[in-house]
């Protein structure tokens, strides 16, 4: 959890953030040298107790003298699975995208057994996680790319218990998931990608070119959706896609492509959401407009999704040449390796890789 993420109260240890359902969601920090140094979810405003900001720090005292009297293994034994699943989950709504979040929630809820649930947390085995995982893939037939998340989701969440003294080690460490390749692979000939770029230049909305043609040249759909006009300088003709809003967690940059420039200026309400929805602020995917895309661009032999735009990128640019470095920056991804060398040049970099994308889709046949 990052402090700085959450919202003090005027009595020290004590913080809150906001959830629509939950109301305030009341998180005490607990540092005792040499003892604890922790975060835990001690209420909610819309609990059954309704608890309060003085309920909530009669609660984190309570805490710090069990910890102090050495005395928080009853703690430990009335914490169960689900309880300490729905703390670790409400710890990390700052660092955790919501749709990761809702997922995670969902396949809990979904595919962990209620018997698993009410476990103690201390109590959980190896081979308690073992079994759901040897269910989910022999008895309800779902692949393995799908099940890994079983330990995707209990790793990381008893990691932070042992860090808290609350669990003695990790049961998902030893669980075993079959082998397989998650691999996409995608190609589409040159022909193919001229004509979808084509086709996007004749979609009648305004909005929905700035959308395809920001996921051509390598964004994601969530970074589009997102973008707002604060983002966007188009005197500089740059944009930027926020820590928040990207999957590397850091602020990255990249130039506009003369397309998307020529496009956004158009727009005449550069207030908030860059794409706005017709009732709401934010425009929703365009799924119908996708659907009549591939077919106007012969691309339903290719099955291709929203994130295969990304994929398409990739392919073209190692196809025609361009280095891997490129393509990374192109596409935003981090490259811890050689970071500190490329700091100063991400933009330029990820420009070659757009310039060279433009360019194959734009080039026109000579014979």
């Amino acid at each position: 959890m990052i402090l700085r993420d959450l919202k003090k109260t005027r009595i020290a240890g004590l913080y809150y953030q906001e959830d629509k359902d939950k109301g305030k969601i009341w998180i005490v920090r607990i540092n005792l040298r040499g003892i604890v140094d922790t975060h835990r979810v001690v209420g909610y405003s819309n609990d059954i107790y309704k608890t309060n900001m003085m309920m909530a720090n009669k609660k984190r005292l309570e805490l710090i003298e069990e910890y102090k009297a050495g005395s928080h293994s009853a703690l430990i034994n009335n914490i169960t699975v689900k309880s300490y699943f729905e703390n670790y989950m409400a710890s990390r709504q700052a660092t955790m995208s919501k749709s990761r979040q809702m997922y995670n929630k969902r396949f809990f809820e979904m595919h962990i057994p209620k018997k698993i649930q009410s476990k103690k947390l201390n109590a959980l085995t190896p081979d308690d996680l073992q079994k759901v995982v040897d269910m989910l893939l022999e008895s309800n037939g779902f692949k393995p790319s799908y099940v890994k998340y079983v330990k995707e989701i209990f790793s990381p969440m008893y990691k932070k218990a042992i860090r808290e003294g609350l669990a003695s080690s990790n049961p998902a460490q030893y669980v075993v998931l079959p082998k397989y390749d998650n691999k996409r692979y995608f190609k589409i000939p040159i022909e193919a990608v001229q004509k979808l770029y084509r086709e996007i230049l004749l979609l009648p909305d305004i909005q929905h070119q700035i959308f395809f043609l920001f996921l051509f040249f390598g964004r994601r759909k969530g970074e589009v959706l997102k973008m707002k006009w604060e983002h966007i300088n188009l005197d500089t003709k740059e944009y930027e896609i926020p820590y928040y809003n990207n999957k590397n967690k850091k602020n990255q940059q990249f130039f506009l492509p003369e397309p998307l420039y020529e496009l956004l200026v158009q727009i005449p309400d550069k207030v908030d959401f860059v794409l706005k929805g017709v009732t709401v602020a934010q425009m929703s995917e365009p799924k119908r407009i996708w659907k009549d895309l591939k077919r106007k661009a012969n691309l339903e032999e290719y099955k291709m999704r929203f994130h295969d735009f990304r994929h398409m990128v990739g392919y073209m640019l190692i196809n025609n040449g361009e280095s891997i470095e490129t393509v990374a920056r192109t596409l935003g991804h981090a490259d811890t390796r050689t970071a500190h060398i490329y700091a100063n040049m991400d933009k330029e970099i990820a420009k070659r890789g757009v310039d060279k994308l433009f360019n194959l889709a734009y080039q026109k046949t000579k014979n």
